[in-house]
């Protein structure tokens, strides 16, 4: 069985979140288009400069964010949709 060496975020109704912009590790603060587990394409979600996206769920982002210091905070956010 061949081994993930990139994953993706992917929230408990098995939506994926797949950054837009990756230079070889997690994305931090990217967009990230959101797909429904048969590939159907659900929109888009603008994340913060500095988020790591770490859980999805109930409408919430969890994440580690960094400020201009590069202290890092955990963070939840919540889903709007417009």
């Amino acid at each position: 069985m061949a081994q993930c060496t990139m994953c993706w975020p992917a929230d408990r109704r098995d939506r994926v979140w797949l950054p837009r912009n990756v230079t070889g590790g997690p994305p931090h603060g990217s967009p990230y288009t959101v797909v429904a587990h048969d590939g159907e394409w659900l929109g888009i979600v603008d994340a913060p400069l500095g988020l790591q996206t770490l859980d999805v769920a109930h409408a919430h982002v969890l994440g580690v964010q960094k400020d201009e210091t590069r202290r890092e905070s955990v963070v939840v956010y919540e889903l709007i949709e417009r």
